[in-house]
């Protein structure tokens, strides 16, 4: 008994001489529900064991093995786990991720993308792994919204297009959570509506829309956007006009064609990035383009046979010189590489420019034609003041990611 006696009393001591969290923690129970750790330290656990997984999908597999290994790590593993969900219309996994939503984890998501919204069920398969099990009214964190079709149903007409989704969306997404929303499927406008409530919006991608978007209607029904500044879309249709006229669009790219609408300057006065790369604009359309566009940043468009004269591309330039925050040029499709870049060198109708990138097209060795780009920098080391980048083959990977450092770069400057 006495030997019992002094392990109880050399435990006693040792307790004693320890910090009151310490005492805390040796005092708790092992069947306490709470974290013995605090969150910020669980966070840094789960990033540190999860982040020694390269691969994506070994990332989230590392994540579900920590989601089931203590409870004190499942909360903190499926935040991270869920942030960003890929949910596959009737695929094997569809139903277990909705269940996990429903049950616990749909305050984790942020950015959700939905693929394989079809118009039918397949005979045979549960409900559980379609749209209507995504409980949309529990994603009270949900910024990003990505609506992906199967490659071959872009070619179907609205109708033909299961709207379950939208009306869903109008029905539970919780107000004012939406940041960004992007679309693949043909949209008309009463498709937005639940965008309605989503006055934080900011970014809107349309990458099909119904031939029905096209005939005009009256705007008195939208709300105004006040946050929405990047809007990307096939043309310029109803629904672009209707969005930018309860707008103030910063950030515009149409990527099949475009024209004037009557109200084009009131329209574009706030633009200073627009990205008409895949549309022809003729030498006398650009006039027009920069009188009413007067903030403009950064420009893309693409020209056509009507640039080959070096006169008319002089011309051009001097227009551009009207734009007095102009930084960024891109164009396409230039015949004749060498004047185009010497113009750009020698000239000085472009004050504030300093990127250009073009493409030019050459004969390949096949016997058809082959695009090549060129990138220039200013630089006052260099001789003209312009560094210019060895050619090389044309790819989009390389436009976008030049698109993207010159917007890193203007936001630095802070133009």
């Amino acid at each position: 008994m006495a030997r019992r006696q002094s392990k109880r009393f050399k435990t006693s001591n040792r307790v004693a001489d320890e910090t009151p969290a310490v005492r805390a923690l040796a005092g708790r129970p092992s069947s306490s529900p709470q974290a013995w750790l605090p969150p910020e330290i669980l966070s840094m656990i789960v990033s540190e064991v999860a982040g020694l997984s390269v691969v994506e999908r070994q990332k989230k597999t590392t994540l579900c093995v920590l989601a089931r290994t203590s409870r004190f790590l499942q909360a903190e593993a499926e935040r991270k786990l869920y942030f960003n969900i890929d949910f596959r219309v009737g695929e094997p996994d569809a139903e277990a991720i909705a269940s996990v939503l429903q049950s616990r984890a749909a305050r984790y998501v942020r950015s959700l993308s939905i693929q394989k919204n079809g118009p039918f069920l397949r005979r045979g398969r549960s409900s559980k792994g379609t749209i209507s099990a995504l409980p949309f009214s529990l994603m009270t964190n949900l910024q990003f919204l990505v609506i992906h079709n199967e490659p071959a149903a872009t070619q179907r007409s609205r109708e033909d297009t299961n709207r379950e989704l939208f009306r869903l969306l109008e029905q539970d997404l919780p107000h004012g959570v939406l940041t960004m929303f992007a679309c693949s499927i043909p949209l008309h406008l009463s498709d937005l509506h639940f965008l309605w409530r989503q006055p934080n919006l900011k970014g809107l991608l349309i990458f099909h829309t119904a031939p029905a978007a096209a005939v005009p209607s009256s705007n008195s029904g939208l709300p105004s956007f006040s946050k929405l500044t990047t809007l990307e879309a096939p043309d310029m249709d109803n629904m672009v006009l209707s969005v930018m006229a309860v707008s103030k669009i910063r950030r515009l790219t149409i990527r099949n064609t475009f024209d004037f609408p009557a109200n084009w300057f009131s329209l574009a006065s706030h633009i200073v990035r627009l990205d008409l790369l895949t549309c022809v604009i003729p030498p006398g359309m650009l006039e027009y383009l920069v009188a009413s566009a007067p903030r403009l940043q950064i420009l893309l468009f693409a020209a056509d046979s009507r640039w080959k004269p070096e006169h008319i591309a002089k011309d051009a330039l001097e227009t551009l010189g009207r734009l007095p925050d102009l930084m960024a040029l891109g164009f396409t499709e230039m015949p004749l590489r060498e004047s185009v870049a010497d113009l750009i060198k020698n000239g000085q109708e472009c004050k504030t420019l300093e990127s250009v990138l073009f493409v030019y097209v050459t004969d390949s060795e096949s016997g058809g034609i082959e695009p090549y780009q060129v990138e220039m920098t200013k630089s006052g080391s260099a001789e003209g003041g312009w560094t210019v980048a060895p050619d090389r083959p044309f790819d989009l990977l390389s436009l976008t990611l030049w698109l993207c450092a010159q917007e890193s770069r203007i936001t630095e400057q802070g133009a």
